[in-house]
């Protein structure tokens, strides 16, 4: 009691000021939404209107993914009960159906949910094609406020231009693939509308380039997966602003050595005299794609395309360890001269086959990958080991 006694009690200003609760639970939110924890945020909503009301820009401000009409019932709900201000929280939104057809209901409130969204700006549709649902098609086609958006189309050129052509949304990323029965697509004359703001296009399904088309000055990056693609010039006429480029392919069915080796000189031939051509324009650029800085693609895609430009960047996959793949790629790395490369090599040692090689992989074949004029400054090497059926180690 002494010691109490002797301690002189802090003036009112020393005093720290006691926290709200409200004020500790509306910074939880914040920090729930940042590491979106969703249940916790939801059960801190439901204490009181004051944080029920402040969650509701942290809960729609994110990515909100519907994979089942009883989440498209729930999520209207939660979007009437908090209108109008509600309409215009959603930026992104992403839809999973298993096929389009749709209970009348959770169309009805789709249809009017996507109508509504003033400010959506990313909108990913996927499973089935999104003309077979036509009201939710004139729905999406009405937005202007899309930026990026992903989808698939039937192999059916006429519907899918009527789509694409009614699209009023000043695109700058396109994701599409066409599904369902029907020949290859060559999706460019389909896009052609889309050209002044198109900055990204993935190509994702049934498509083959054949012939030039737009162009599309403004698009940089392409995405193309396609085992079809035998032909440089659809690439290099519709996107001479190219910088990254990708092309993914199965390597289920490629031609024999004969059509390679016709291919490649045929797109070799090709860019000689586009180049000749160009050179009569002083404004032409003085190599196909001079803003190239980055192509991923398989070894022998790149050896029948043999584009001729100057590259930052080249990833090459699926290389198998055998002399006709090293060969090619000491070609391509001549072509493209880059300066950083990655080679991910697919090794099969288990399997006995006339091309595969005997365990352990062959260093000597690693020495030669790149050619000494190539002005290397960075190389990455990958294994993948498949052992037996299924297994694989990287």
């Amino acid at each position: 009691s002494r010691i109490l006694s002797s301690l002189s009690p802090p003036s009112l200003s020393s005093l720290t000021p006691m926290i709200d609760p409200f004020d500790v639970r509306f910074s939880v939110q914040h920090f729930l939404a940042a590491q979106d924890s969703t249940p916790t945020l939801l059960a801190i909503m439901s204490t009181c209107r004051p944080l029920r009301n402040a969650g509701v820009p942290l809960l729609l401000d994110r990515c909100i993914v519907i994979s089942k009409p009883s989440g498209v019932r729930s999520f209207c709900a939660f979007i009437r009960a908090h209108q109008p201000r509600s309409l215009s929280l959603v930026r992104e939104l992403q839809l999973y159906f298993p096929g389009p057809l749709l209970p009348s209901d959770v169309l009805d409130q789709l249809v009017n949910l996507v109508r509504d969204l003033r400010r959506l700006n990313t909108l990913l549709f996927s499973s089935f094609a999104l003309t077979d649902v036509p009201r939710l098609a004139d729905a999406v086609t009405g937005l202007d406020t899309l930026h990026s958006l992903t989808l698939s189309l039937p192999r059916d050129p006429r519907r899918a231009a009527d789509f694409l052509a009614a699209l009023r949304s000043p695109l700058a990323l396109l994701d599409i693939g066409f599904v369902g029965p029907g020949r290859l697509i060559d999706p460019l004359p389909l896009l052609a509308p889309l050209a002044p703001s198109l900055r990204d296009i993935h190509l994702s399904a049934g498509v083959a380039l054949r012939a030039p088309a737009g162009p599309f000055p403004a698009v940089t990056a392409l995405y193309l997966d396609t085992d079809a693609q035998r032909d440089v010039m659809p690439l290099l006429a519709s996107f001479p602003n190219l910088r990254r480029l990708t092309i993914l392919t199965s390597r289920g069915i490629h031609p024999d050595d004969a059509s390679i080796e016709a291919l490649r000189g045929h797109n070799r031939h090709a860019q000689q005299i586009a180049v000749a051509h160009a050179s009569m324009d002083p404004l032409a650029p003085t190599q196909p794609w001079a803003h190239l800085d980055s192509i991923f693609a398989d070894v022998l895609t790149l050896y029948i395309l043999a584009p001729a430009s100057r590259v930052t960047a080249l990833n090459v996959h699926n290389l198998r360890p055998v002399s006709q793949d090293v060969m090619r790629l000491r070609a391509v790395l001549r072509d493209l001269r880059p300066s950083r490369v990655g080679v991910r090599i697919a090794h099969s040692p288990g399997v006995p086959d006339a091309d595969a090689p005997v365990s352990p992989l062959d260093r000597g074949m690693l020495a030669r990958l790149v050619p000494a004029d190539v002005p290397l400054t960075h190389l990455r090497l990958e294994v993948d080991v498949k052992c037996g059926i299924g297994a694989l180690v990287r």
